[in-house]
Formats: structure tokens, sequence, C-alpha cells
């Protein structure tokens, strides 16, 4: 015999035995359906980083149980260290009393945050003045635990918005030197983040419009940063009016190989551990920074 109910409650039930020689048999059942409400979450769609897991959910309940689907529609259990993936819908389930609730679903979207503040550091021409090289930075995410790289393109506006350049820089650098620009030409600087390369998942973009005119070395004329000798074999030395609070030290790879923590207006910094090479420091200040051919 089955007993089907679709509400909470106190149900009875007659069941009656017919014997077609004896007398027949009644009783009384009672029967209590009690149902385990779903477990509770602030949204159904849900962000994560990169290495968060299924017990990174935001969901609460009693004796939480996590599931996918597979292929067949049939709900495959899970540990709370299963890996998120981006686009994977969840299903979660709450036990009260052993009796366990329906599905909750949760579909799940991989944060990838966007490189920002884009801005043009300095531009100078080649040395036979056919083309321009530019250094570009830009403020990197908050939280970059899914960031892997930042796609940097650049577009001329004058030659319908081609390609001019275009490179992958790792997670963890905020400025690019980018070489063999068209000199006199209206270009569009664009990054974004890659967090994803398979599926892939890519951030918004920040945008930069710049020129390729009237070409110098330094756009930030009006810092009284100094530093010298440049070049050099060994140390550099930084004045400031003002504090300068860091230096960082990257190759021509974007790389980092050096971080000094200053506090002072002047600085000076040792290169003898470095290959020979042309490196750049990037010198935060009080409310911006300098980027430093060395």
């Amino acid at each position: 015999m089955y007993f089907t109910q679709s509400n909470d409650g106190q149900y009875t039930y007659t069941a009656t035995l017919d014997f077609t020689t004896c007398p027949d048999v009644t009783t009384d059942i009672d029967i209590t359906v009690s149902f385990t409400d779903l477990p509770t979450t602030s949204s159904t769609t849900q962000t994560y980083t990169t290495g968060d897991t299924t017990g990174d959910l935001d969901v609460t309940g009693t004796d939480l149980n996590f599931y996918i689907q597979n292929q067949a529609g049939e709900y495959v259990p899970v540990t709370v260290n299963y890996l998120l993936e981006q686009g994977t819908t969840y299903y979660v389930t709450q036990t009260i009393n052993d009796c366990e609730s329906d599905y909750l679903e949760i579909e799940v979207e991989l944060d990838c945050p966007q490189p920002t503040n884009l801005e043009l550091i300095n531009k100078e021409p080649s040395s036979d003045g056919t083309s321009a090289s530019v250094v570009i930075e830009w403020d990197e995410p908050t939280v970059v635990g899914s960031v892997q790289d930042y796609i940097l393109q650049v577009t001329n506006d004058n030659d319908n918005n081609n390609i001019v350049h275009s490179s992958t820089v790792p997670q963890g650098t905020n400025f690019k030197v980018v070489n063999n620009l068209p000199v006199n030409a209206d270009l569009t600087a664009k990054i974004y983040s890659l967090c994803d390369p398979n599926i892939p998942v890519e951030s918004e973009e920040s945008t930069l419009g710049f020129d390729t005119r009237q070409l110098s070395a330094d756009l930030h004329e009006n810092i009284s940063l100094s530093y010298y000798p440049n070049p050099t074999k060994d140390k550099v030395h930084f004045e400031n009016t003002n504090v300068i609070k860091s230096i960082d030290v990257y190759n021509l790879s974007g790389q980092k190989v050096m971080n000094e923590n200053i506090g002072s207006n002047r600085a000076t910094i040792s290169l003898t551990g470095l290959a020979s090479g042309v490196y750049f420091a990037s010198v935060q200040l009080e409310s911006q920074k300098q980027l430093c051919e060395l």
C-alpha cells in the first residue's frame, strides 16, 4: 500500500481487510506528514573566486548535502570540497529529522574583476623617428584571485580600428611598454582580465584614447621626482619634494624583480644583483605613480 500527500498534517486512514468467509477486520491508521523546507540563500545566482568549493556557497541549513546533475539528469552527491565551475548549477538540500528537503538550485559565475584607471605614462619616438613607444599603466583589481592574465590591445582609430598591438600581461604586473606604434596617429588602448582561457571568462574592458603626436619622454612633468645616475650599473638615488611610499622595479617582460618600501622623500636602491638590461622603476608617491626607465 502506498500513501502520498502534498501537504503537512495529521491524516487518518481506515484500512479494511475483507474476508470472504470471516468477518472483515477494520482499523484506523494515523499518519503524520511533514516536509523539510529548502535551505535558504541570499541569491540563486552567485559569484565565486578560483579555488572556491561547494562549501563556499552562500547557503544556510541543517545537515546540508550538495549535488550536481549528470547527463542522464540524475543527482550525484559531491563533497563540500568540490571545486566550483563557471556556469554550473549546484543542488543543495537540508535534512531535518531524517527527512531530506527538495533541491535548491544555485548557479555560479566566476568573478572576473577588470583592471581600471588606464593611463599613459610616457611616449617617445624610436631612434629613427619612424615609430613610437609608449608606457601604459593601470590599477590591478583589489581582489585578483581569479585573474590569470591581462589582455592589452591598441587599435588605430585612423585605420578602421585595426589592431596595431596585442599582448598578454601576467597578473601581478601593472604596466606595459608598447613599441612600434604608428606616429601621428589617434590610438585607443583597451585592457581586460582573462580569468579562464578555456571557456573563456573575461572581464569588462577599460579603455584609454591617446595620440602619438608631440612625442616626449615624460607626461608627468609636474612631478618633482628626480633620480640619478641614469644609466647605472649599481645604485640609483631618488629624491622627491613629498614622501616616496614605495619603489617597484620591473624588467622588460613586466616581471617585478624588486620591491622597496620607502616612507621618505629620499631613497637609494641597488641593482647589483640584476642582470644587465633595461628596467623600469614604478615609484609610488602620495597621490600617483611615476614610471622611470633605468
